[in-house]
């Protein structure tokens, strides 16, 4: 909707003045049958949310000193319902009226013409006005989309991340598997090892003899087919049968017998 056909009778429309990217605004309502045109400042589409604009405030031609007032917003937007709200504006020098106003989202709901004007007050009541501006909100674009074709630069980005994963998931599990392979090779290094050292053991034991002029120990139950020497005396713990001669348990005979 065009603002010429809201435009009450006799009225026309005038641009704004911006001065190093502040917009000056006049309270003392100068123009008159005018509303003021926003649009050449900022665009906006449905559902946008504005940045910060700065604006400064006028009063008979000088800057308007803000010092303890309070700056509220009014729209109407194009489907008539109606914004007030005084949080989006930050007074950032007061004493020359200068401002920083963030519309509320609220504004931009609705495609079309959107009316607003801007009041300051004080403690004591007093209010005023400026006159009403105006600016257009376009609304959004219905878009079809081949999927069959389209990837945007997000979704190439996820992808190419995804892949990368996929990488470092496949070469992590490839070491994994080699570690594995050479665990088990070392488990049955271990194994091999450990059944030739019993069968080493084994060989000596069955393999073992008794040392002559030694000190020799025989715990188990032992049998000799031959006696040759006793000399050192004989000292047997779990008996002894020589030359089908049965030693009673820890017998001696003629004194310490050894061999």
């Amino acid at each position: 909707m065009a603002i010429e056909s809201i435009l009450p009778d006799g009225y026309k429309t005038a641009e704004l003045i911006e001065a190093d990217g502040i917009i000056r605004i006049d309270i003392d309502k100068p123009y008159r049958q005018t509303y003021l045109n926003l649009s050449a400042f900022f665009n906006s589409r449905q559902n946008d949310s504005m940045p910060l604009k700065k604006f400064q405030f006028y009063e008979n031609d000088t800057p308007k000193n803000l010092t303890n007032f309070t700056i509220s917003i009014h729209a109407q937007k194009p489907d008539g319902k109606t914004v007030v709200a005084s949080d989006c504006f930050n007074v950032i020098r007061p004493q020359v009226g200068i401002v920083e106003v963030s519309f509320p989202r609220q504004t931009f709901t609705a495609m079309g013409t959107v009316l607003l004007y801007l009041v300051i007050s004080n403690n004591q009541g007093t209010a005023v006005s400026t006159n009403t501006m105006y600016f257009e909100n376009e609304g959004n674009l219905s878009l079809t989309i081949n999927s069959d074709n389209y990837d945007s630069e997000i979704e190439s980005k996820r992808k190419e991340i995804l892949d990368k994963l996929n990488s470092i998931e496949t070469e992590v599990n490839d070491r994994l598997s080699s570690i594995n392979t050479l665990s088990k090779g070392l488990e049955n290094s271990y194994n091999t090892m450990a059944q030739a050292l019993d069968l080493n053991t084994q060989s000596i034991n069955n393999g073992m003899s008794a040392t002559k002029n030694g000190a020799n120990s025989f715990t188990g139950s032992n049998s000799f087919n031959k006696l040759t020497s006793m000399l050192g005396g004989l000292n047997v713990s779990n008996g002894l049968t020589v030359d089908g001669v049965q030693f009673s348990d820890k017998a001696t005979r003629n004194g310490s017998n050894s061999f």
